[in-house]
């Protein structure tokens, strides 16, 4: 199953936050479950992302299964599957 990254777009703060809720909780759960796929992809644990991205494990599984939409998290998934795809 490959992932679809169409859904997967990097709004700016303005435009995130002219979105409706809906539409803000489908962007963050699509990058959340894109970092998931990915990682599980190339095979990579919590603890190597984590520490790439300048997390604890803890602080970072706790990011990507919350439930907190903002345009912060939003940012913060961004660079985190940046992070991921830079693994080869």
């Amino acid at each position: 199953m490959q992932m679809n990254s169409k859904n997967l777009v990097n709004y700016s703060s303005d435009e995130f936050n002219n979105l409706s809720q809906f539409q803000q909780e489908e962007i963050t759960n699509n990058f959340k479950e894109a970092i998931l796929y990915k990682m599980k992809e190339k095979n990579l644990h919590i603890d190597e992302v984590s520490e790439k991205a300048g997390y604890s494990s803890r602080n970072l599984s706790a990011l990507l299964y919350s439930d907190t939409v903002s345009y912060e998290t939003h940012a913060e998934l961004q660079r985190i599957l940046a992070v991921v795809n830079s693994f080869s």
